[in-house]
This record gives structure tokens, C-alpha cells and sequence, in this order.
């Protein structure tokens, strides 16, 4: 059986590819293989950092403990000699935040907070933008069985 932290990654990669206006890649789970300039912009999603602590009671008392996982949208762009990458990746970027962010789930998330982009730069034979979108999603799990929900 899945783990929460699964359940929660392929329910929000559903999210941001279900709708998908034009123009907006789909996202994948996790790329396997490597990108050619000619195939971005690419839109990845993985968990970065899960943060725990104690629901209440203690130590050993209560094994359900609320969750803050941390999840990282990856998206690249190459320039494309009239906008910057940067540029074509604002659509993806808005979508994303539009679709997950203050969102819920019953039962498997209580709330989604949009935390930052990051944006890294290539500069070579074409600019390279690298914008990371960041999410916490809290929720809670028993560390005793991490496929169950609490």
C-alpha cells in the first residue's frame, strides 16, 4: 500500500494536470531521463522535506504526528529568442499556484500553503531557467503505519 506522502504527491500532480489550459505542460511524477533543450519546458513534481511532530500526548503515548510535507514543483524552461524563460515559465507557475495553493483534500490533506520559487539561471549557446515552486502540505500519519491516515 502507498505511504500518505505518496497518496498526497499523486493527488496533487492530478490536481495540477487535470483542466490544463493551452500552453501549460502536464506534470510528471519524476523524470528518469535527461532533457534536451528541445523538450522543455518540463514540469516535475517530487517531495522535497517531510517535517514532523507529536499530535499531542507524548512520546509513545500517541503514534499519529501532523505532518508538514514539503513538495517541489521543478519547472525548466529554455529561452526561446524573444521572451525569457523565466517568462514562458509564468503560465505553468501560475497555474500550479492557482490549482494547489490553500486547497484541501478530505481526509488526506488539511490545507496547502504555496511557500516560494526559486529561480536558477544557465547562461550558455541559450538562458536556462530552472523555477522550483514550492508547498506545504499538512496533514497527519501514524508513524507506526505511514500508509494509514489518522
Amino acid at each position: 500500500m502507498a505511504t500518505i506522502r505518496e497518496l498526497i504527491v499523486q493527488k496533487a500532480l492530478e490536481r495540477v494536470n487535470t483542466g490544463l489550459p493551452g500552453g501549460v505542460p502536464a506534470t510528471e511524477r519524476a523524470r528518469t531521463f535527461a532533457m534536451t533543450p528541445d523538450q522543455l519546458i518540463k514540469s516535475t513534481v517530487y517531495p522535497l522535506r517531510e517535517e514532523t511532530r507529536p499530535r499531542g500526548g507524548g512520546v509513545g503515548k500517541d503514534p499519529t504526528v501532523q505532518t508538514g510535507l514539503i513538495l517541489a514543483f521543478e519547472l525548466r524552461a529554455k529561452g526561446d529568442g524573444v521572451s525569457a524563460p523565466d517568462v514562458l515559465l509564468d503560465p505553468t507557475i501560475n497555474w500550479i499556484v492557482k490549482q494547489l495553493a490553500l486547497s484541501q483534500e478530505a481526509g488526506l490533506w488539511a490545507t496547502i500553503d504555496y511557500l516560494d520559487t526559486d529561480f536558477q539561471w544557465a547562461q550558455a549557446e541559450y538562458a536556462l531557467c530552472i523555477a522550483t515552486v514550492k508547498f506545504r502540505v499538512s496533514s497527519q500519519m501514524k508513524t507506526n503505519d505511514p500508509s494509514a491516515l489518522s
